[in-house]
C-alpha cells in the first residue's frame, strides 16, 4: 500500500525538510478574493529548513485568462520577498511560475520553481462545457446496462497482510457490463457486525497500476482498478501495459467523438457495477456511501455520486475532466485533458450540476493540469453542500509539505467532517 501510496498521493515527500529547497508565499490579500481589474501583488521568498535564503533573481512567467502573458526577471527587494503585480480584466485567474536565479541570471539548480495564482470574481467561473442533449438519456442506459448484468464472481482471493492484522481483505473481479471483468479490493474490519459499516468507493488517477488494500475502521472499502486488469501483479507486467495497450488510454480522438466509444465508458460501467454489487452488502449499514478519488478519481466518483440516489459525499482531491472545454470556449489556461463531444458525458463539472449530497474538493492553485478555473467551475456547478480548498505552491503531482498557505470557500463546517477520507492527503513525512 505505501508503494501505491507514493504514486498516488501529491503531498508526500521522501525529503526531510532540511534537506529542501524551496518558495513559500502567495499573494497580499486572500487569493480567492480579487475583484477584475484588481492589482493582485504576489508575494515570495526561497526557503531551506527554518530559514530563507537570499536570492537575487528570479526568472517568472505570468499568464491571465484574459489573454495577458508575460516573461521576465524580478530582483528581490530589500527586504529580501519578491514581489510581483499582475491583473485580470474579467473573471479568472491569473497563474505565475517562477524559478530562482543567480546574479547572471543563471537558473539556481536544487530550489523547486513557485507555483501560483490568483482569481478574480471567482463566483463567476461557470463551466463552459456543455451539457450533451441526451445526457439524461444516456446515464439512464448505462444503469440499466449495470442493473441487467449479473455480477457473477469471477475471481476472489484472501489477502494476507501483517500490516492490518484486523482486517479482511479480498482481492476480486467480477463480471461487468461490457468488460471482461471489473478488478478491486475490498477491505473491511475482522468481526464487523450486520449492518454496521458505512461503504468508501475510491478510485485511481490516471495511470496504470493495481487496486491495493485500503483498511479503515468503521467502513467496508472498495479500491476500484481503473481498468479491467488483474490486481497483485509484477511491476513488468503493468509497465508492459503502461507502454503498450494502454499507452495514453482516453486520449484517443475518434473514440473520443462518443460517449459510448471513448475509453472511460466502461471504466464508469465498472465502478457502477462493483457499486451494485456491494450497494445492499449485509455489513453495510445502508446509510453511508461515500465517494472518493484523486485527479481521475476525482472524475469518477463524481458521476457515481451524481448518479446514485443514496450517496451521502464526495470527496475530490485534485479532481480532473472539470469543464474539459473551458479552455476552448471560455478563454480558460489551456489544459491537457481529453477532448471531445464524448468526453463532457464524464465531464466532472456536468457530473456535478446533479449532487445532492456533500462534496468536498481540494485543489491547487499551481496546479497546470487541472488548474484552478476549472476547480472554480466545478465548485460553482454544485448545488448540494460545498467546500474546497486551495493550496498555493501545490502543482497537481505533489504539494510542498510544508508551509502550506490555505484558503477556502463554502461551508467550513465540512473540513471536519470526514477526516478519516481526507487525511491521507495531509500524510506528510
Amino acid at each position: 500500500m505505501k508503494e501505491y501510496r507514493s504514486l498516488e498521493l501529491p503531498r508526500k515527500s521522501n525529503k526531510k525538510k532540511e534537506d529542501y529547497k524551496y518558495f513559500v508565499g502567495s499573494t497580499e490579500k486572500d487569493p480567492l478574493s480579487y475583484k477584475a481589474g484588481e492589482a493582485m501583488v504576489f508575494k515570495f521568498r526561497a526557503k531551506h529548513g527554518d530559514d530563507y535564503l537570499q536570492i537575487p533573481l528570479v526568472r517568472y512567467s505570468l499568464i491571465a485568462e484574459d489573454g495577458q502573458a508575460k516573461e521576465d526577471y524580478a530582483a528581490c527587494a530589500e527586504d529580501g520577498w519578491f514581489y510581483i503585480e499582475a491583473s485580470i480584466s474579467k473573471n479568472g485567474f491569473v497563474y505565475l511560475k517562477a524559478k530562482a536565479c543567480d546574479a547572471e541570471k543563471q537558473p539556481i539548480e536544487g530550489i523547486e520553481e513557485f507555483n501560483a495564482s490568483a482569481g478574480a470574481d471567482v463566483h463567476e467561473i461557470l463551466c463552459a462545457t456543455k451539457t450533451p442533449i441526451d445526457y439524461a438519456a444516456f446515464w439512464s442506459a448505462n444503469r440499466k446496462k449495470v442493473a441487467t448484468t449479473e455480477p457473477q464472481v469471477l475471481f476472489c482471493e484472501r489477502i494476507e497482510d501483517a500490516s492490518h492484522p484486523d482486517f479482511e481483505i479480498y482481492d476480486m473481479r467480477i463480471k461487468a457490463a461490457e468488460s471482461e471483468y471489473a478488478s478491486f479490493i475490498l477491505s473491511y474490519p475482522k468481526g464487523a457486525k450486520k449492518g454496521s459499516l458505512k461503504l468508501a468507493m475510491l478510485f485511481q488517477g490516471y495511470g496504470v497500476n493495481p487496486a491495493t488494500p485500503w483498511p479503515m475502521d468503521g467502513y467496508l472499502t472498495a479500491h476500484v482498478c481503473a481498468h479491467s486488469m488483474p490486481n497483485g501483479e509484477s511491476e513488468e507486467f503493468y509497465q508492459s501495459l503502461r507502454d503498450g495497450a494502454l499507452k495514453r488510454y482516453g486520449f484517443n480522438d475518434e473514440e473520443n467523438k462518443s460517449g459510448e466509444t471513448t475509453y472511460f465508458v466502461k471504466m464508469i460501467l465498472r465502478d457502477l457495477q462493483v457499486l451494485h454489487f456491494l450497494e445492499n452488502h449485509e455489513l453495510l449499514n445502508g446509510k453511508d456511501y461515500i465517494f472518493v478519488g484523486s485527479s481521475q478519481g476525482g472524475m469518477q466518483a463524481c458521476n457515481l455520486a451524481a448518479q446514485f440516489e443514496k450517496a451521502t459525499a464526495v470527496i475530490m482531491n485534485v479532481p480532473g475532466f472539470s469543464d474539459v472545454m473551458g479552455d476552448l470556449l471560455a478563454g480558460r489556461r489551456k489544459n491537457a485533458m481529453p477532448k471531445g463531444d464524448g468526453v463532457a458525458y464524464y465531464d466532472t463539472a456536468v457530473a456535478a450540476q446533479l449532487l445532492k449530497c456533500p462534496a468536498y474538493i481540494i485543489a491547487g492553485l499551481g496546479d497546470p493540469l487541472c488548474n484552478a478555473s476549472t476547480q472554480m467551475a466545478l465548485f460553482n456547478a454544485i448545488p448540494s453542500q460545498k467546500y474546497i480548498e486551495f493550496y498555493q505552491n501545490k502543482i497537481h503531482s505533489f504539494t510542498i509539505p510544508w508551509d502550506n498557505l490555505r484558503s477556502a470557500l463554502g461551508d467550513k463546517s465540512l473540513a471536519k467532517r470526514y477526516t478519516e477520507l481526507t487525511d491521507m492527503y495531509y500524510d506528510f513525512n
